[in-house]
């Protein structure tokens, strides 16, 4: 009897999903309209979203410059396990980096320049 091997999709792939979902919910966007920018079916997305199937480079690529985010806002709490290893300034600097508006970025940047005082 021949067996057919089962897809294996890594569990980053869920977190990536995740974060992508929530992207594209913060830009205001349907799953239809993100398909149809990227010439997939909203199946597709929906695949993508719930990690079923890995994100591929190239529509990475695509989804950072239509959503206009990092690369960093997809594999944001991947990390979590090294987080904890980290001094607290590396911590601070790593939760500010995590920022995506450059305007509030900097903002706490100064506020903590203040404080530092």
């Amino acid at each position: 009897m021949i067996s057919i091997a089962t897809k294996r999709v890594p569990p980053e792939a869920r977190q990536i999903g995740q974060n992508f979902r929530l992207l594209r919910e913060q830009a205001g966007l349907t799953q239809k309209e993100i398909a149809r920018m990227l010439g997939v079916s909203f199946q597709q997305i929906q695949k993508y979203e719930r990690g079923e199937n890995r994100l591929p480079v190239d529509r990475l690529h695509a989804l950072k410059n239509i959503l206009g985010v990092s690369y960093h806002a997809f594999f944001k709490g991947l990390d979590k396990a090294e987080a904890s290893d980290k001094s607290w300034p590396e911590k601070l600097y790593q939760l500010l980096t995590d920022i995506e508006n450059p305007v509030l970025q900097n903002k706490i940047e100064r506020v903590i320049a203040i404080m530092a005082e």
